[in-house]
């Protein structure tokens, strides 16, 4: 996919043109991101992001180049300017020979369709972890990797399994398993604290849906009833099979989480809304 699209992009605050975006942007191992849905020009949760992104940098002993306020200023800034209604905004603090830089962009986005939703998507296990999962830092390398398994396996997803031999996460998402009517997914320490993550959690306490954070071997796998993704770009996205084993898309308790976290998304539209004219 092509890493920056649109009119304008923002370093350091300073908006370009799109054209020029590749003398600036490395990409290189290491540099801090967010990816930001965006939606009829809000960008969602946008507090949740920057908390995360503020954490990433606290765990890399990494300084943002201005204020948080000045990013939040900024991205509204790519927004007008790109004209942006719908897709996806990312936010990347690389380093460079003077120091740190702030690019802030509109990428290429690839959101499940309404059949992926309905009938599920497959994934497959692999044997990796991040070294550092609670940061939301690049790794080129670990990213080739996962994409290379995914295409070669024909799935959506790759969900890694840990040295103890664990499930922890996707490389692009987290995990849920629902078994017995509880919803289990990895503790927070091991992965990556994923946004959309967060407020799926919110919504099965707001349901009174059971959930444990808890190590899941991935020998429990054969116990699970049903599966599912959470992500920026994905959001409440079933899992129809892992492997050779298949799973339900179709688990009423999936289909809750997705209907409460739908609603969610329409709250908060709304309140931006209606604090933009206020």
């Amino acid at each position: 996919m092509k890493e920056c699209i649109g009119k304008v992009f923002s370093l350091d605050g300073r908006l370009e043109p799109c054209r020029d975006f590749s003398r600036y942007y490395h990409g290189g191992p290491g540099s801090i991101y967010e990816v930001v849905r965006v939606l009829d020009g809000i960008p969602m949760f946008l507090d949740d992001h920057l908390d995360r992104m503020e954490q990433s940098m606290r765990l890399t002993s990494t300084l943002l180049p201005c204020s948080r306020n000045q990013v939040t200023s900024i991205i509204g800034e790519v927004i007008a300017g790109n004209h942006m209604l719908n897709g996806n905004l990312k936010i990347v603090c690389q380093s460079v020979g003077t120091g740190r830089q702030l690019l802030i962009y509109v990428t290429e986005h690839q959101y499940p369709g309404p059949e992926q939703y309905k009938a599920g998507i497959p994934a497959v296990l692999m044997r990796a972890s991040r070294p550092l999962p609670n940061a939301k830092q690049s790794d080129p390398e670990f990213s080739e990797k996962t994409s290379r398994v995914r295409i070669r396996e024909s799935v959506h997803e790759v969900l890694l399994v840990d040295a103890q031999a664990c499930i922890t996460e996707g490389s692009r998402s987290n995990v849920f398993f629902i078994r017995k009517g509880v919803v289990l997914t990895p503790p927070v320490d091991d992965v990556l604290p994923g946004i959309t993550r967060k407020h799926v959690i919110e919504c099965c306490r707001a349901k009174n849906i059971p959930l444990r954070e808890t190590r899941i071997p991935e020998a429990d796998l054969k116990e699970m009833d049903a599966a599912f993704l959470s992500s920026t770009s994905r959001r409440v996205l079933p899992v129809n099979r892992i492997g050779d084993q298949a799973f339900p898309p179709d688990h009423p308790v999936i289909r809750e989480i997705q209907h409460a976290f739908n609603n969610l998304i329409t709250v908060y539209l709304l309140h931006a809304k209606m604090a933009k004219l206020d």
